[in-house]
């Protein structure tokens, strides 16, 4: 087993706002193919971009040694909470990853439950993928690799609300609030042999970039989301929902130079969808 977690090397750039949304260690198996599955190490194992012409390049990644802390109280109490950290700090002592997890369930009165689900990470000190040279740097060429020291961190939180006036008549609220962003440093460049895809990308081979970019890879995102259900069982078996949702996600282009950064601001100036939906179900006995 090849201890190396696979970085999306990829012309197509994807929503860095996924990339927050959850944490995931990949570790690939044994494989002398050049083709294969191509995942984002900061994104879900069913998130897996296309890879460059159908091949995927495989980038080494720093050792680490880390530690997670977990508690939860009872459950059965009116107010309960719960907590999850894992810090993980890079072998060379270049950087650091830290991510927390956490939860406060409140039962206002018996037919009220409310939850707020708070989630933050920071990560920084490894080498990611930017882009290809033909699409990032001045006078680019086939078969470059930009990579960046990234620093990346994230804030969310989730409220969950259900208020049950009867057992068949419920309304539950739904929102989800995230914040990410991330800063490129130190660039580096890898040209893969022959200026053909399907190489691996060691942290060895990496060389200082000092040319021009013509784009920033840095970038700032977020989601707001909201949902609202009224749900009425009718009769037995038969049910009619009534749905409002609400969602936000910003589309922002960072120029040379600008910094990113935590911006609830992205969100509020993002266009908003809102929909009401209508679904009614009968049971024919």
């Amino acid at each position: 087993m090849r201890h190396l977690d696979i970085a999306a090397v990829d012309e197509k750039r994807r929503d860095p706002a996924c990339a927050f949304r959850r944490r995931i260690s990949a570790c690939e198996e044994e494989d002398d193919s050049a083709e294969g599955a191509v995942r984002d190490p900061l994104l879900g194992a069913g998130d897996a971009p296309a890879a460059v012409d159908g091949f995927g390049t495989r980038l080494q990644r720093a050792g680490s040694l880390g530690h997670e802390l977990w508690f939860e109280t009872d459950r059965t109490k009116k107010v309960s909470a719960d907590l999850w950290t894992a810090t993980d700090f890079l072998a060379n002592g270049n950087g650091f990853a830290f991510y927390a997890e956490g939860g406060v369930m409140w039962r206002v009165i018996p037919p009220f439950d409310l939850a707020i689900l708070p989630t933050t990470n920071y990560t920084t000190g490894e080498y990611r993928f930017m882009g290809t040279g033909p699409n990032l740097a001045t006078g680019g060429v086939p078969g470059e690799y930009l990579f960046g020291n990234l620093t990346a961190q994230s804030f969310g939180t989730t409220l969950r609300a259900t208020y049950t006036f009867t057992p068949r008549l419920t309304l539950q609220t739904y929102a989800q609030l995230l914040l990410a962003s991330g800063h490129y440093t130190n660039y580096s460049i890898f040209q893969a042999p022959g200026a053909a895809p399907g190489a691996e990308v060691r942290i060895s081979g990496l060389r200082p970039y000092t040319g021009t970019l013509t784009d920033n890879p840095d970038f700032v995102g977020g989601v707001l989301n909201l949902n609202v259900v009224f749900r009425w069982e009718y009769r037995l078996g038969s049910t009619a929902y009534l749905v409002y949702t609400r969602a936000q996600s910003p589309d922002v282009s960072l120029g040379l130079g600008e910094v990113p950064g935590l911006r609830f601001s992205t969100i509020g100036n993002a266009p908003a969808v809102d929909v009401i939906l209508l679904k009614i179900s009968y049971w024919w006995s």
